[in-house]
């Protein structure tokens, strides 16, 4: 554990407004949690298509090329193509669409070279820290500790956290996603790095009529385990109101040694321009709407909703 002299070190740190762990990009979420901090199990949880592996690459891409981390990224469905895609249409502010489907205008194409060009000349300098990303579609907890044993990295993102197989190799989705949870937990203590991955919240009966607001760690998919190991939980929101404003609400059903505050972020993915900031709650929230069914909504509701979270055809979105 820290010495006395440490521990101290961090209270001034403190005093100084300083975070003792690595800064996200949203202010509240560094304001609440101190930064992700080692031995940190944080979950990002949603609907399906709602937006979530965005969220998670947007916040490894911060860590590794704004807080000059070395940073691990476990993707469970998508394959590290697929991946990249969306990495340099962020990164770069690339519309989505066009970029995926290589439609874009001659200038948006320069702009995407020249910015190529320049996250070489930036790695060169030692500019930027170091994103890594590994795919593998039988991804196990054991493999998630070995990686990150041997690439030693400042913090580790998982997207598809609920697909990952345990130790034990268990069948059964709820005793295995218990498991792992478990197992995730203890990957996070045992390499004292923090740990941010990604599951689903609950299509319950009723849930699509209650306000989101209404909303807690009883509604996280498959298992209670995730609940009682993690040290932060957010959950993605879009209502159809929050979606014609370009927005999405961040709900925070669990934070450990502060009081749960949600913020906004501003989500475009359409044109990728002046987009994932976050966004200040008027009165505590956004604009309420009913809570959508993303499964099942019309895909024709919003005409720049094709852009986001759109599946690639070799590939299952999440």
């Amino acid at each position: 554990g820290n010495t006395h002299a440490q521990r101290f070190q961090e209270y001034r740190a403190r005093e100084r407004g300083e975070n003792i762990g690595i800064k996200t990009p949203y202010e509240t979420w560094n304001e609440i949690t101190l930064g992700l901090q080692a031995e940190d199990f944080i979950l990002i949880t949603a609907r399906p298509n709602v937006g979530k592996t965005f969220f998670i690459l947007w916040n490894a891409i911060h860590v590794a090329y704004k807080e000059m981390q070395r940073v691990l990224f476990f993707t469970k469905e998508m394959s590290i193509a697929a991946m990249g895609r969306r990495h340099d249409a962020m990164y770069f502010g690339l519309p989505w669409r066009e970029f995926r489907k290589g439609m874009m205008t001659p200038q948006d194409r320069a702009r995407y070279k020249a910015g190529l060009k320049d996250m070489v000349r930036k790695k060169k300098r030692d500019e930027v820290g170091e994103l890594i990303m590994v795919s593998d579609a039988k991804m196990t907890t054991a493999t998630i500790d070995a990686k990150i044993e041997q690439l030693k990295p400042d913090a580790v993102f998982i997207d598809g956290l609920y697909l990952v197989q345990d130790e034990a190799h268990t069948s059964d989705k709820y005793v295995r996603v218990a498991n792992v949870s478990q197992e995730t937990k203890a990957i996070a203590q045992s390499h004292s790095v923090p740990v941010v991955g990604t599951s689903q919240i609950h299509r319950v009966q009723g849930n699509l009529e209650k306000s989101w607001q209404a909303l807690t760690l009883a509604d996280l998919a498959f298992t209670d385990a995730l609940a009682q190991d993690t040290d932060t939980v957010w959950c993605l929101i879009r209502t159809a109101l929050m979606r014609e404003n370009r927005q999405m609400l961040v709900k925070n059903l669990k934070i450990r040694e502060d009081e749960a505050r949600d913020f906004g972020v501003a989500w475009d993915l359409g044109t990728m321009q002046d987009t994932f900031h976050e966004l200040p709650l008027v009165e505590g929230q956004l604009p309420i709407g009913d809570m959508e069914d993303t499964v099942e909504e019309d895909e024709d509701e919003a005409a720049w909703d094709q852009y986001d979270d759109e599946d690639d055809t070799e590939e299952e979105d999440d």
